[in-house]
């Protein structure tokens, strides 16, 4: 009687074990909300947005600074963040002065937050925050009356000879100033000037990784800026030389979309260096110095692809003449 007394305990035990565990280990997904003050203003005017999000201590968000322009045609003229924190939950508030300088119906734009939970390896993820609208209206009130004259306007008499004068004066200044387009005109032939010819991705791509190459690293600042300039700079390739969106991919989805065409070596590559910077923006993970050449060299790696294939030139007119 008491073993299957005994029996049935453990059963218990190990039941609640199996149900609880994945609630330990599941992370919760971050939440927000945003509060407009006023739905009217006037040009010029304070509008104050305020996002609220509410996630585990583990997960590291990305908010808009006030040099964005992620609000526009929304300016933004202040940025205050207020944090609570307790053992299970962060509460950040981001109270956002934005101003307008243009009337009619405008929409506050939505945007993404991005988020990542404090770990090597976790998945970056996306909060869609939507838009707001605002009419703005102007400083003139459009129930005002238009100032009138109370008396029509005089107009004095003149004599015949002063209109000739004025109108002959008129046709003196005409022809004089086409006289001069003329003359400008057979000095200096019209040019068409031509837009300049955007550089190849190859070209591009290996002028921003070398620039980096001399990049300081003394403070976390710097570690996040260089990271920053070289994601930038690996996405900006890979959507102009394989035609996929990856400035507004995820890590994910670039490494998915690159193996769908076959890209497997370049896939891999870029994926290593697209985590590292995640981990660096996000998580507040900083590598040693040579952790950050090598990302940079992999990084060159993955370019050298779209590397063009020059012919060697002949080293002289006879050497030419001999080949044709």
């Amino acid at each position: 009687m008491m073993k299957s007394l005994i029996n049935k305990i453990w059963a218990l035990l190990l039941y609640g074990l199996l149900v609880a565990l994945p609630q330990v280990s599941a992370a919760a997904e971050p939440s927000v909300s945003v509060e407009v003050s006023t739905d009217t203003c006037t040009i010029g005017d304070n509008i104050f947005y305020t996002l609220r999000v509410l996630h585990e201590p583990s997960v590291s968000v990305a908010y808009p600074t006030e040099a964005d322009t992620i609000f526009a045609p929304f300016e933004i003229r202040k940025l205050e963040r207020h944090s609570e924190t307790n053992a299970e939950r962060v509460q950040d508030d981001l109270h956002y002065t934005l101003t307008i300088f243009e009337t009619g119906l405008h929409y506050v734009p939505p945007i993404i937050l991005r988020y990542i939970e404090d770990q090597p390896g976790a998945a970056e993820g996306k909060l869609q925050v939507p838009a707001k609208p605002v009419f703005v209206r102007s400083v003139l009130d459009s129930t005002q009356k238009s100032i009138a004259d109370i008396k029509p306007v005089q107009t004095p008499d003149l004599p015949a000879w002063i209109y000739a004068a004025v109108i002959a004066g008129i046709a003196l200044v005409a022809l004089i100033a086409y006289l001069i387009y003329k003359a400008k005109n057979r000095q200096t032939p019209a040019t068409t000037s031509k837009p300049k010819p955007q550089k190849p991705p190859y070209d591009e791509a290996m002028e921003k990784l070398s620039a980096l190459k001399q990049y300081p690293f003394e403070t976390e600042v710097h570690y996040r800026n260089y990271y920053t300039d070289l994601s930038d700079a690996l996405r900006v390739f890979l959507e102009r030389f394989y035609q996929i969106p990856a400035q507004e991919q995820l890590t994910a989805e670039i490494h998915s979309a690159m193996l769908k065409a076959q890209l497997r070596e370049q896939a891999e590559n870029a994926k290593l260096i697209l985590e590292k910077a995640d981990l660096v923006k996000f998580a507040k993970y900083y590598p040693s110095k040579l952790e950050a050449g090598e990302s940079l060299q992999l990084a060159i790696k993955v370019v050298e692809v779209a590397k063009p294939t020059v012919q060697q030139a002949p080293a002289s007119m006879e050497d030419a003449e001999t080949k044709s």
